[in-house]
């Protein structure tokens, strides 16, 4: 029954929880795909740690298409990918279209919590790089920061029971040119109400190493990217397999913490396909 959940949880999972990797990796040559649409608004940002309403008033908002990609490779091996498409807008500055940043991943199980004797929760160990995108980052409702980088984290996951399985992660981001790195840590519970129906609660905490603030000293809007972003933000999701081979999920989640960031509503919706 443990083992079913799981195969839940990484079948119907919504992108935002599993974008770090998952310490439950799928079986060998099996294949599964994402498709997100991912809608960000807000009307008031950080500056440092001051709260102001967003430029000319209006609001600042990204909407984004992603498609994700998870494969087994062995047993204790599993290849990610996330890439997608994005468009930005804001009341001061030009819309904006173009891909996102692409993420590729690797993730090697250390530690298997069904294989293993007493409660020791399973463990991994993701690798990835990162291809940053070439859209503009000169505005607050930049696509992203536009680097290229590498990161480095430590997962860990463990089913309670028959209904619930906690997981998350912690790790460190390296991005080239003046783009600051990072620190990471996620975590999020997922409770079975059916064995077709879940329901997930995720916390996210992103903590830039920069100490560039917007409109601080020697700030420009040239130099966007490189102010210290920080991001803490809750998400919940519901997730539903439709059938062996497609999930549905939606959610929603807001920044409720920040520096030199939006503080946006996300709305997430998505389809899951096995192969």
């Amino acid at each position: 029954m443990k083992k079913l959940l799981i195969g839940g949880l990484l079948f119907s999972a919504p992108v935002a929880v599993m974008a770090e990797g998952s310490p439950w990796l799928i079986n060998p040559g099996d294949t599964q795909v994402q498709v997100t649409s991912v809608e960000q608004d807000a009307d008031e940002f950080w500056a440092g740690d001051n709260k102001n309403k967003t430029p000319g008033n209006g609001d600042v908002s990204l909407s984004t298409i992603f498609v994700s990609v998870n494969h087994g490779i062995s047993e204790n091996l599993a290849l990610d990918l996330r890439t997608g498409y994005a468009e930005s807008d804001t009341a001061v500055a030009p819309s904006e279209k173009d891909f996102t940043d692409t993420t590729v991943g690797l993730t090697w199980r250390l530690y298997d919590e069904f294989l293993g004797s007493g409660n020791a929760p399973s463990v991994a160990l993701r690798v990835a790089a990162t291809i940053g995108g070439d859209y503009e980052t000169n505005t607050i409702s930049a696509i992203g920061d536009g680097a290229n980088g590498v990161e480095a984290s430590l997962i860990f996951g463990k089913v309670i029971g028959d209904r619930f399985a906690v997981a998350g992660d912690i790790g460190y981001r390296y991005r080239d040119g003046d783009v600051e790195n990072e620190i990471l840590f996620n975590v999020n519970g997922t409770y079975f109400i059916t064995p077709y129906l879940s329901a997930t609660l995720a916390y996210h905490w992103v903590d830039s190493q920069g100490d560039l603030d917007i409109g601080g000293p020697g700030f420009t809007p040239e130099r966007f990217d490189e102010v210290e972003e920080d991001i803490e933000s809750v998400e919940f999701s519901l997730s539903y397999i439709l059938t062996s081979s497609i999930s549905l999920n939606l959610g929603y989640g807001a920044v409720i913490d920040g520096r030199n960031t939006p503080k946006s509503d996300v709305v997430t919706a998505g389809i899951g396909f096995a192969f």
